[in-house]
């Protein structure tokens, strides 16, 4: 099972950093190898251990590297031009180094924030939050015949739009986790039984051109059932 151990620390300005090894410290219980690049690529790059790790730098080679064997990479991009170290040939086009996201300063980037990096980059579902009986997450494609059998439910189209026919449905689905989740980091998530990994109902935030506000909704499978288990709950326009 993929999992983040290795934060890489690149070339970076010696105050951004400072800010992030800083932002790090506080999130020492969960056991990151915090190493610098130029002492441990040739160690990583060994066998799997790329599919371990996350580059931070603001260098094109390191980031080019990066991508070449597998890794997940943020990188930082000066906020007074926006622009990074870069290989530049004359009469050509710059082109931004490849990362999985960028950003302009460290201060709001730690551990929590570089594991979000490293699960998009390996397609692995964000665990929004967690509740003692239950998982809201985004959605991933293993849930897609679960969703059918929901919104089969007696009810559950009365006030919400039914799902897409079947291969529809899954086209739609595998474009919006590309392009909703990653672009814009919300959207429609799932609600799964913590202890059963069962599909129970749907709850995120929609945003709706019409008004230009936000809105959570939340299905429930099978209403009288959700309400004797107390998981209904009903979200309201915000």
């Amino acid at each position: 099972m993929l999992n983040l151990e290795y934060i890489l620390i690149g070339k970076l300005p010696k105050t951004e950093r400072d800010i992030l090894l800083e932002n790090l410290k506080t999130e020492r219980e969960y056991g990151w190898n915090v190493l610098e690049w130029d002492s441990a690529k040739e160690h990583i790059q060994e066998g799997a251990l790329a599919e371990k790790a996350i580059l931070v730098s603001e260098d094109a080679k390191e980031l080019s590297e990066a991508q070449r064997i597998g890794m997940a990479a943020l990188c930082y991009l000066m906020p007074e031009d926006g622009r990074t170290q870069r290989e530049e040939t004359a009469g050509e086009m710059e082109v931004t180094p490849p990362a999985d996201m960028y950003a302009e300063g460290m201060e709001e980037i730690d551990g929590s924030f570089l594991q979000h990096v490293y699960e998009r980059h390996h397609h692995i579902p964000w665990i929004i939050l967690k509740t003692p009986r239950c998982i809201v997450k985004e959605f991933s494609m293993e849930y897609l015949d679960a969703l059918f059998e929901l919104y089969a439910g007696k009810g559950m189209t009365d006030y919400m739009e039914p799902l897409y026919p079947y291969e529809e449905e899954r086209e739609y689905q595998q474009a919006y986790i590309e392009q909703m989740y990653r672009f814009y980091g919300y959207g429609m998530w799932i609600v799964c039984d913590r202890n059963t990994g069962e599909l129970i109902g749907r709850a995120g935030v929609e945003h709706w051109a019409e008004s230009w506000s936000s809105v959570m909704q939340s299905v429930c499978r099978g209403r009288d059932r959700a309400m004797r288990r107390r998981y209904a709950v009903r979200f309201l326009p915000m």
